[in-house]
């Protein structure tokens, strides 16, 4: 900032573009609140008459804590819906640690826990062989959703386990994209072009038709094409 260097992120802020009073020229990232609120419908629109949430964060991030504080405001805005407990926990936390907590939160709350929001899929790489392991069939009705991310272990798990129910990708090839495009900009004097990635929820419904061979969220929106031409590259 002190020699007016320009930056272009990925996930520094929690919104889209030029983040104020710093020397990021660009930030790139799907919407917060709209991955939470996707995140949250699948929990209003489940057909329990009452959902058990437990919403899973990390305080080191920013734009953690504004996705699971909006979730937890649209929980509450929910008739049938109550929040259980909002677990702080370190997405680097070790494995036998984050498991043992999971283990007692499933020994406090039982079968009231219905429902887990989660700011990434990290906390169900923790989760699933305990729930896989705590008590038959049991786990089996939590439904898991996580509010970002989009892992390669997340796709296996929605697609022949049950153990994690949704996951909201970040289109990261399209945000690869959409930096160098930004830099072309940034280079050629062009403000940002405030292009926000889609939203979209992968459940068992649309993931092979959303989810590509290589376990990748690759949006079908010929953004390849449409990048080049405005590079004015041979494709």
């Amino acid at each position: 900032a002190d020699k007016n260097v320009k930056t272009l992120d990925w996930h520094s802020g929690v919104t889209s573009g030029p983040l104020k009073d710093s020397p990021v020229h660009t930030n790139i990232t799907t919407d917060p609140d709209q991955v939470a609120q996707y995140s949250v419908d699948e929990v209003k629109g489940d057909s329990a008459k009452a959902a058990g949430v437990i919403i899973f964060t990390d305080s080191h991030y920013e734009i953690a804590l504004k996705k699971s504080a909006f979730m937890e405001k649209a929980i509450r805005q929910c008739s049938h819906c109550e929040t259980l407990e909002i677990i702080d926990l370190d997405l680097s936390e070790e494995t036998s640690i984050a498991q043992k907590r999971i283990k007692q939160l499933l020994d406090k709350y039982g079968s009231q826990w219905t429902h887990s929001l989660a700011i990434n899929d990290r906390y169900f790489d923790f989760a699933a062989p305990v729930f896989a392991t705590y008590e038959k069939d049991f786990p089996m009705l939590i439904k898991n959703i996580s509010a970002g991310d989009g892992s390669y272990s997340a796709y296996l798990r929605i697609k022949y386990g049950g153990l994690q129910y949704a996951t909201i990708p970040e289109p990261l090839l399209l945000q690869g994209w959409q930096l160098i495009d930004e830099l072309n900009r940034l280079f050629n004097d062009k403000p940002p072009s405030n292009y926000v990635s889609p939203t979209i929820i992968i459940t068992e419904e649309n993931i092979l038709k959303e989810v590509n061979k290589n376990n990748l969220f690759d949006p079908l929106n010929h953004y390849r094409k449409t990048y080049m031409n405005s590079w004015k590259v041979d494709n």
